[in-house]
């Protein structure tokens, strides 16, 4: 999906099935399932981004049941988990919303970094988060409605999207200066003090990161 499209195709027979296309022009950023709702960032650089939220239990018949517009900002990724939607922001924010009732989503919480929030992940209660030059951040959400700062690890380059399994987090990362695209690893077997691993070179900046089985894929 790109240029505040939607389209929805079935697996078995890739054709698409249905389409939604934004009055718009903005791009959509990623696309988060949880459920039987879709959560998409779309949005315009310097003017305001947009979480739209779709019902999916119908695939043939998609509803979009909420537009939540944040002015003078970016939301790059979201994730969801127990009830609750972690939007990274290019102000460098991690806005917390209760999506209990997807209907009527509602702002509980929201982290203040200091540089752009590239990427989330969750596992266990903690919130893994990509802060681009300053690297990796961790926060205990055990209580969403008050996420505690646990620990944080700079890295070599910009962290753009990340994967957690087990006690390890992968990070796709890039720098311009020199140019370099690739994957690190940090060891977060305790997130009060996670550390930097190692990091294999790529032909191109990574932009999602996905950690299937011991394998990463990007």
């Amino acid at each position: 999906a790109s240029d505040g499209a939607l389209a929805i195709s079935s697996t078995s027979n890739p054709d698409i099935i249905y389409g939604y296309y934004d009055d718009f022009d903005r791009t959509v950023n990623s696309i988060t399932k949880n459920g039987n709702f879709v959560y998409i960032p779309a949005g315009t650089e310097g003017l305001r981004a947009d979480l739209y939220i779709f019902d999916v239990a119908d695939p043939f018949n998609p509803d979009l049941i909420q537009t939540i517009s944040i002015l003078n900002d970016i939301i790059w990724k979201v994730e969801v988990s127990d009830n609750y939607a972690y939007a990274a922001s290019e102000e460098g924010k991690v806005i917390i919303l209760d999506v209990s009732n997807p209907e009527t989503p509602i702002v509980v919480e929201t982290i203040e970094l200091q540089r752009a929030v590239n990427d989330v992940a969750i596992e266990n209660n903690y919130l893994y988060v990509a802060n681009a030059t300053n690297g990796l951040m961790i926060f205990n959400i055990t209580d969403p409605t008050d996420p505690i700062f646990l620990g944080s690890c700079t890295s070599p380059a910009v962290l753009q999207c990340i994967s957690v399994q087990n006690d390890y987090v992968f990070a796709g990362a890039m720098s311009l200066h020199p140019e370099w695209g690739g994957i690190m690893s940090f060891d977060v077997s305790d997130p009060t003090n996670p550390v930097f691993l190692s990091q294999a070179s790529l032909w191109s900046f990574p932009h999602d990161i996905k950690t299937v089985d011991g394998y990463s894929i990007t």
